[in-house]
């Protein structure tokens, strides 16, 4: 593989990462901040879910015309009703029987909500953070959990279903260890990265302690520069910073999957390095033989104007058509596109049908 090419299909890479690292952040999950002495004291964590519950389902009956309209002095005995109902000592339809539900559908939707809300016993917890200021125009904060843990709240204990090391998270603490851009660390311990999202996946353990213990062990076996005791321990790499916070949510966080066009790319650089593609060649930097249409002298013999069924195509577009034949690949505007078509992004119908169009500098 030719330099110039691995350095294109590279910078699309590093795109396709910082467009990955822009819009997935925690920034716009619903959520609270707690400290870190938060993972010993359950009461804490009880108490902040208990009160998204209630803000949920305030809000929910809120949305119901029919119950908005009720009474101040009926509005003033909802709280101690949802705290019994959150509570369990009060069941769903005594509740429902309450509220001064006039129609029947949203008499049946408020209690299909208030059922699934009870029987949502899972929640989020992220756990440390990356957080990053971008100093742009929207002044941007992104904050990327670290690990992503599932759990649930037992008797005397904090329960781990299961848990998720954030990849893009990983990559920035393998950047640090490798002392280079995140954007390219991929590339440069790329069995590194995968080893080692084999072996995290491979963690098993209901304790969220132990699964921290139990993948510093895996950094320490798998990253040869690795320092730290743990991954706790790290402080900031190029403008990202660590803090030992936690964020919890009633949202299911979805790790950022890898994308499928970065997938793509990379296995197009493999192929490309075991066997070369022409084709490949000239999509990407086009036909270096191509006509200089601009040194073409001017000529009176074709038309300049509208399309009609005198004059249907100009000189240019009967090159290209010659040409054709001979092409590996070819690709032009229709002629049936206007300039402020292309700039809006629209499609323009012609003869009743839709066109797209590319464009690849033919026209």
């Amino acid at each position: 593989m030719s330099a110039e090419m691995k350095s294109v299909l590279q910078y699309f890479i590093r795109y396709e990462d910082y467009s990955r690292f822009l819009d997935a952040s925690l920034s716009s999950v619903d959520g609270d901040h707690l400290p870190e002495s938060a993972l010993g004291n359950l009461k804490a964590i009880a108490n902040m879910l208990n009160q998204k519950q209630k803000r949920a389902l305030v809000q929910k009956l809120e949305s119901y015309p029919d119950i908005k309209k009720a009474s101040k002095e009926l509005r003033g005995k909802w709280e101690p009703w949802i705290d019994r109902l959150l509570s369990r000592d009060m069941d769903v339809e005594e509740f429902i029987a309450q509220l001064p539900f006039r129609y029947p559908d949203n008499r049946d939707n408020g209690k299909e909500y208030i059922e699934q809300l009870l029987s949502q016993e899972e929640f989020t917890i992220c756990y440390p953070l990356f957080i990053k200021d971008l100093h742009n125009a929207k002044k941007q904060r992104i904050v990327k959990p670290v690990i992503t843990f599932t759990c649930i709240l037992t008797d005397d204990a904090l329960q781990v279903v299961s848990f998720v090391m954030n990849r893009t998270s990983l990559e920035i603490l393998l950047a640090q260890a490798y002392q280079c851009p995140v954007e390219d660390v991929r590339m440069i311990a790329a069995e590194t990265y995968q080893q080692l999202c084999t072996k995290i996946d491979s963690i098993a353990s209901p304790q969220l302690p132990h699964i921290i213990e139990l993948i510093d062990q895996c950094l320490r076996e798998g990253v040869p520069d690795w320092r730290h005791a743990s991954l706790l321990d790290v402080k900031k790499h190029r403008g990202w910073l660590m803090t030992r916070r936690l964020f919890v949510t009633k949202e299911m966080w979805d790790e950022v999957k890898e994308s499928i066009f970065r997938t793509e790319i990379e296995r197009l650089m493999a192929r490309h390095s075991a066997s070369p593609s022409m084709l490949l060649n000239q999509y990407v930097f086009g036909n270096k033989n191509a006509v200089d249409y601009s040194s073409e002298p001017i000529r009176t013999d074709y038309h300049l104007g509208s399309y009609t069924a005198d004059y249907p195509i100009n000189f240019k577009q009967w090159r290209i058509m010659q040409s054709a034949p001979h092409c590996s690949t070819c690709s032009e505007w229709p002629p049936w596109y206007r300039q402020d078509d292309v700039d809006q992004g629209n499609y323009r119908r012609f003869h009743g049908q839709e066109s797209s169009f590319v464009d690849t500098g033919l026209g």
